[in-house]
């Protein structure tokens, strides 16, 4: 926040009158950290939302007597939606949940923050006299296509696999790939026989 805005947030909370603050133009730089700042309801008692960097809108701001709370977080300008993503740290999800599937199985289009890398870990229980094929792949948003970051070797038993993707690893054909993790990815599972298998799938991204 630079000194004009400063002085002015220090006049609004040190004001009795209804207040106007602009907040910052909407195209920031690439990275910065967002501001909230919200106005709470002395009778209800929930605060809402009075000002957020990166729109050109002004809000009213709370008469005297009321509180205001400044909440400030870093984050990251996407240029291509125009919007501010929450950074993130290294962080897991179950992408496919323990159970029977019957067929390839596919994520939808995924969105990376800001993570570099990941590891796909993929736990089998049970499967049938056929193979089931992991691979992590990104997308191109102008065209639509999808292309592969990684292919890890065909699983024919039980017991975890896990393939990895991240910059600076050396690299290991089907199981180590050193490669980045572009903004947009997925992962598919593609068995190579028609029959029931059982497992989950979980994705560590890694800052």
């Amino acid at each position: 926040m630079n000194e004009l805005r400063r002085n002015r947030l220090t006049q609004m909370l040190n004001s009795e009158a209804v207040g106007r603050v602009a907040s910052v133009p909407d195209k920031p730089q690439s990275q910065a950290p967002a501001v909230i700042i919200r106005g709470r309801n002395a009778k209800s008692n929930a605060y809402i939302d009075i000002l957020t960097d990166g729109n050109d809108t002004d809000y009213d701001v709370p008469q005297k007597g009321g509180l205001l709370r400044v909440d400030a977080y870093p984050a990251l300008y996407d240029e291509g939606t125009d919007t501010w993503n929450r950074t993130r740290g290294n962080y897991s999800e179950q992408i496919f949940g323990l159970g029977v599937y019957n067929g390839r199985q596919d994520t939808k289009r995924m969105d990376n923050f800001n993570s570099r890398g990941c590891h796909l870990i993929v736990n089998v229980t049970a499967i049938g006299a056929f193979t089931l094929t992991p691979s992590i792949w990104a997308n191109d948003p102008l065209t639509g296509i999808n292309y592969n970051l990684l292919v890890g070797l065909p699983i024919a038993a039980t017991g975890i696999t896990v393939i990895k993707l991240y910059p600076g690893l050396a690299p290991i054909p089907n199981a180590v790939a050193n490669d980045i993790l572009p903004r947009y990815f997925g992962v598919t599972i593609v068995p190579s026989a028609v029959g029931n298998a059982t497992y989950s799938a979980t994705l560590s991204q890694v800052i």
